[in-house]
């Protein structure tokens, strides 16, 4: 039998367990006893959600009588815990969704009478994260209402910390109007009412409120005192005359200073005080005869009159903020800094002299942490119409002027410009609606008109809006959206419903044109007008959108679906006029549909998605959604061309086919996720690097997190590379790795140089992310070095181009091309580097008359920001050809010091008679400079003279000094004085020369036509030679020549070049 007893009551404790648990509740009961009888007891009760239990209950027993619930009431004798643990409130939890029907409204029914004759709690624990410290408390009370009477006693005591005790009691039955009040609040320095208060200094704190009487003849003491001095206290005393008139009187004053912080005091100074009293009449008619609230710096004061059916007869309010010094007054709004220099407000009406009723009002120099208003002006008329003259009604104007905002922000400051104007106008009448006709803010950027009504009914509040907004124009808003934004755009919503049960018929349009949203949408998808149009309904079958459309040059889309406890689905489809306006590479519509359905509120979504359009654009997605726990389990698949990526990662390009097999299969997130994604024959180019991959072939298989991959690719240039890495998508920072292996690599860079690269093992390790670090051996093969010109130092470097009223399209060009210099790498990531470049041989430096092999190993440690090379490139043999001589060269090196440009270092000497000449070619292999010197140590003139014509400079010809310094420039890669006046005469040859007896010859020569060709020379002696060549075919040529002494020659020749 016990054992039976015991499994029953096994039974019992799982349901009430079970019934009282939901998904974020946990119950758990231990020791229940007597659930069928009067008395019930438990050992312990614990409630916990998802972060743990946070309600712990102990030794509780309930003594109640069954019975009476038969006869409406609930009457509970004894109600005991030995203890109470609140470690913490409960989790929020995630809000449960209304439920998409409407549903009337309607007032919680509530038990006819309740009793509790006593309430017991040994030790209540209150967590910290309940009030903020811990406290214990112990908890003693009786409560009853039946009958029209009604009491309460509840004693709270403070176990721990400083002293405290809280006392109510309070009793009132309806038949005598008698009411019997006492309440006593006692705790000592730092108590519980002192630090939640957050009064200053934690005093001690002593409240009494102390009433006993009858309505019509009652006085009620208040007084609040700290540290032993009261600070509020005063009366509130209730009275009525044999006339039966009621009158209530109240007269509160104190110094409020120490129960404020020390930024308020000064708003209340040292005496506040509220006064008031409120008369009603036998007939009901009710006077407010006087009331006044001061602080130093708030004067508010009025009077009013209602009429027994309590339409207004009179009112006057007059209202005043200002400092006696004139200086700002520190508003106490707590958790904010709110200042005005003053602020005034009067509201009149007289039913004696007319049915108008005004209001003025101003507010100066607000000013918060962040923004500011200059002044407010309030203007504010109607009418009151008594009910004497028919149904009572109220028509009203209001305008609210803003001038001088100002905000901190500029982003802020520029979305709400420097003023705006509020206005509402509208009227109400008994038994109709509340109509607002005009509805209006007007600012500098935007504008918002319309109008609304509403009306209450039994169980009803009905309500109409129409609303229309304008933004007439978007770039003020830019820096708030943090975006590029320019264009319109205007918005209108008209809406029905009951605000009580939730029941609404809406439509709304919004329209823009020529919308650009910076870099989020290509500004082609937005160009001209777009239009959205949508209806949506709900009412007690459930939530429907009846019509969703969305129009535009490029983009059309269109839904509809339900939404119920019952059986809900939506379809959608959207068209892409052309796939080109996000790629160049593509051309051709891009069709969408997607259908949701499900049988029932608590069922899973099933979803069945579609995506087809040109270039190979293939997608499909199907599965469920909303399973328990918000799991998903789908499956993506299709393919799709790379080149849509092409506008995320310009300059650089991607062409081909990416083709994906993926599933979500669980609670949304990268641990769900898992498949495959993979590309054959793709193309990818980096403009930047001067690097394009053919036939890419990449397998990619993600496992949650774990993203693994393999694949390889020719370079266009010459060589294939393979790779083979993971990521960690979820890892901070993106650790994961790359193996990199070229194998006879060509890679050029410009006409600088150009190199193959025989094998390469390249190994990036770390968070991908923050930068990871790049290490491995790279062995060169042949490369060639080319110096296009040296620097002599006489010409100065190109100054910066700027760019006249550039267009957004061709800076967005430039951009692309890397010629901005807007941050493409200058913000990377500096990479920890160890690499080894080694190349024994065949590094050949050439141009200029340059002709060196280098060979040898360079290893670069340090950063990729802060490169720190060890090793060199040496000379191996090589030679320098210099104003016709031959140098022959002695040192000559080549390193790497952060980029793709070698520095270098050639030193090269011949022998110039008893001087030895040497030129020196050091700096980046880009722009090197070239330095000429000589031992015995001469003027760079004198060494040059020397080596040209082999003798001093002081003994040359102004000619010769002329192809002095035409040579040494064509030595240094320029074209020289002499190009230069051949090309300001437009001569395809011009040459001037110089005899060892020092006569001089000039001779320059211009195409006739296309095949004929006339050359002249003269000398210093007074001779002249002119010639004529005539080209008869591609082979054969005729020539004639007639010299100034009478002598002259005709041929004909045939070549032919092989």
């Amino acid at each position: 039998m016990a054992n039976a007893q015991d499994d029953d009551r096994s039974r019992l404790v799982r349901l009430i367990e079970d019934n009282l648990s939901d998904d974020a509740r946990q119950v758990r009961i231990e020791g229940f006893a007597g659930a069928l009888s009067s008395t019930a007891t438990l050992d312990r009760l614990t409630i916990a959600d998802a972060n743990g239990v946070w309600l712990t209950i102990e030794g509780a027993e309930l003594v109640w009588t069954r019975s009476a619930l038969l006869r409406g009431a609930l009457e509970v004798d004894r109600l005991t815990a030995d203890r109470i643990v609140l470690d913490r409130l409960p989790a929020g939890g995630d809000a449960a969704a209304p439920a998409p029907e409407a549903t009337p409204f309607q007032l919680p029914e509530l038990p006819v009478s309740i009793a509790l004759g006593e309430l017991s709690i040994g030790r209540l624990d209150l967590g910290e994260e309940v009030l903020g410290f811990p406290a214990t408390l112990s908890a003693q009370g009786a409560a009853s209402l039946a009958g029209g009477e009604g009491s309460a006693t509840l004693t709270l005591d403070r176990l721990d910390g400083p002293d405290g005790a809280f006392a109510l009691r309070a009793d009132f039955a309806n038949a005598t109007e008698v009411l019997d009040l006492d309440l006593n609040l006692h705790e000592a320095p730092g108590g519980l009412a002192a630090t939640l208060l957050g009064l200053p200094g934690g005093p001690s704190v002593d409240l009494e409120v102390a009433g006993q009487g009858p309505l019509d003849d009652l006085v009620v003491d208040l007084s609040l005192a700290t540290d032993g001095s009261q600070r509020l206290g005063g009366q509130l005393v209730s009275t009525r005359d044999a006339g039966g008139e009621a009158r209530v009187t109240a007269a509160l004053s104190g110094d409020l200073t120490p129960l404020m912080a020390a930024e308020y005091q000064p708003f209340f100074g040292t005496d506040s005080t509220l006064d008031a009293v409120i008369a009603r009449d036998a007939a009901g008619a009710t006077v407010l005869e006087d009331f006044s609230l001061r602080t130093v710096s708030l004067s508010l004061t009025g009077s009013a009159a209602l009429a027994p059916d309590g339409a207004p007869q009179r009112f006057n309010v007059t209202g005043l903020i200002s400092d006696p010094a004139g200086t700002p007054v520190r508003l106490p709004i707590p958790d904010a800094r709110v200042t005005l220099t003053g602020a005034d407000l009067a509201l009149t009406y007289d039913r004696d002299d007319g049915d108008e009723w005004t209001a003025r009002g101003t507010v100066n120099g607000v000013e918060t942490d962040t923004a500011g208003l200059g002044l407010a002006t309030l203007r504010a008329s109607g009418s009151i119409t008594p009910p004497d003259r028919g149904p009572v009604a109220v028509s009203f104007a209001i305008e609210t002027l803003l001038e001088d905002l100002a905000h901190d922000d500029p982003a802020v400051q520029a979305a709400i410009g420097q003023g705006a104007r509020l206005e509402l106008a509208g009227d109400w009448q008994e038994g109709a609606p509340l109509v607002l006709d005009r509805l209006a803010v007007t600012g500098d950027t935007a504008s918002l008109s319309g109008s609304a009504s509403l009306l209450a009914r039994a169980s009803r509040l009905d309500t109409t809006l129409d609303i229309t907004a304008d933004l007439p124009v978007l770039a003020p808003f830019a820096a708030l959206s943090g975006q590029d934004l320019s264009g319109a755009a205007r918005m209108a919503l008209s809406l029905e419903g009951d605000l009580l049960s939730g029941a609404f018929a809406a439509e709304t349009t919004l329209t823009t044109a020529d919308l650009a949203l910076g870099t989020t949408l290509p500004p082609a998808l937005t160009r001209g007008e777009t239009r959205i149009e949508a209806a949506l309904a709900r009412d007690a079958a459930g939530l429907r959108l009846d019509r969703f459309d969305l129009s535009g040059r490029a983009l059309s889309a269109s839904a509809s679906g339900r939404l119920s406890s019952g059986e809900s689905d939506l379809e959608a489809t959207a068209r892409l006029a052309d796939v080109a306006l996000l790629t160049d590479a593509l051309s051709g519509p891009v069709e969408t549909s997607l259908t949701l359905r499900r049988d029932a509120g608590d069922a899973p979504w099933a979803i069945d998605a579609e995506a087809s359009g040109r270039g190979g654009i293939t997608a499909g997605i199907t599965g469920q959604a909303g399973l328990p726990g918000g799991a998903v389990n789908l499956r993506l698949t299709g393919t799709a061309p790379l080149a849509l990526a092409d506008r995320v990662i310009t300059p650089q390009s991607l062409r081909g086919q990416a083709t994906f097999d993926l599933r979500l299969d669980g609670p949304p997130g990268l641990g769900a996720l898992s498949g495959t994604v993979s590309t054959t024959g793709a193309r990818v180019s980096a403009p930047e690097a001067g690097l394009v991959l053919d036939g890419l072939g990449l397998d990619a298989r993600l496992s949650g997190p774990a993203l693994d991959f393999t694949g390889a690719a020719d370079v266009q240039s010459g060589g294939r590379l393979r790779f083979e890495g993971g990521l960690d998508l979820d890892g901070a920072g993106l650790p994961g790795r790359l193996d990199l292996d070229l194998a006879e690599v060509r890679f050029m860079q410009g006409d600088l140089f150009e190199t193959r690269i025989e094998s390469g093992e390249i190994a990036l390790r770390g968070a991908f992310a923050a930068g990871p670090s790049v290490s491995g051996t790279i062995r060169l093969a042949e490369t060639q070095v080319r110096l296009e010109s040296l620097s002599t130092g006489a010409s100065e470097p190109i100054p910066e181009i700027r760019h006249r009223s550039e267009s957004a399209a061709q800076a967005a060009t430039r951009d692309r091309a890397g010629l901005t210099g807007g941050g493409n790498g200058g913000g990377a990531v500096p990479l920890p580097l160890d690499l080894t470049i080694s190349a024994p041989a065949r590094i050949f430096l050439r141009g200029s008359g340059l002709d060196a092999e280098l060979g040898g190993e360079i290893r670069l440690r340090g950063t990729s920001a802060a490169v720190q090379p060890a090793g060199q490139f040496s000379l191996i043999r090589g030679r320098l050809s210099f104003l016709g001589q031959r140098f022959e060269i002695t040192e000559a090196t080549a390193t790497l010091q952060g980029n793709l440009d070698p520095f270098l270092r050639v030193v090269a000497e011949t022998q110039a008679g008893e001087v030895t000449a040497r030129v020196t070619i050091e700096g980046p292999a880009s722009a090197p400079a070239l330095r000429v010197s000589s031992t015995p140590d001469l003027p760079q003139d004198e060494i040059l003279a020397r080596l040209f014509f082999g003798r001093s400079a002081t003994s040359l010809s102004p000619v010769q000094a002329l192809q002095l310094v035409d040579a040494v420039s064509g030595a240094a890669g320029g074209q020289g004085v002499i190009g230069g006046l051949r090309e300001s005469f437009g001569l395809a040859d011009l040459d001037i020369t110089t005899g060892d007896s020092g006569e001089t010859e000039l001779r320059f020569g211009r195409y006739l036509t296309e095949n004929i060709y006339t050359d002249l020379q003269i000398d210093s002696g007074g001779n002249t030679e002119a010639s004529v060549n005539i080209d008869l075919t591609p082979s054969v040529t005729a020539r004639g020549s007639v010299e100034s002494a009478g002598d002259s020659s005709i041929g004909l020749f045939f070549e032919r070049d092989y």
